[in-house]
């Protein structure tokens, strides 16, 4: 499942302020509930963080720089991207290889 940054964003601020309205009726004290809401969170950010890093360097690993017709760009393509670009390109007379 991809989840946009802004459907983490929300998930993240429901978890926060669920700990938040926990921590407050335990420990009576705004500032105290909102550090250990914070503390309580933050692991969820950090494995975000470090999954959103994994996705990216995968999606780089599998991508290699390709020119393509008479382009001067450099256009970092998966083996896939590529057999699929030149297969609806072959139809094209203005397309080289």
């Amino acid at each position: 499942m991809i989840m946009s940054k802004r459907s983490i964003f929300k998930l993240f601020l429901v978890i926060f302020l669920f700990y938040f309205v926990l921590l407050f009726y335990i420990t009576k004290s705004k500032v105290w509930a909102g550090i250990l809401a914070t503390v309580a969170t933050s692991p969820v950010v950090i494995l975000w963080w470090f999954f959103s890093w994994l996705k990216r360097m995968r999606q780089v690993q599998y991508r290699e720089p390709y020119i393509i017709g008479n382009s001067t760009e450099i256009e970092y393509l998966a083996p896939e991207e590529l057999e699929r670009r030149l297969r609806n390109g072959k139809g094209d007379k203005n397309h080289e290889l």
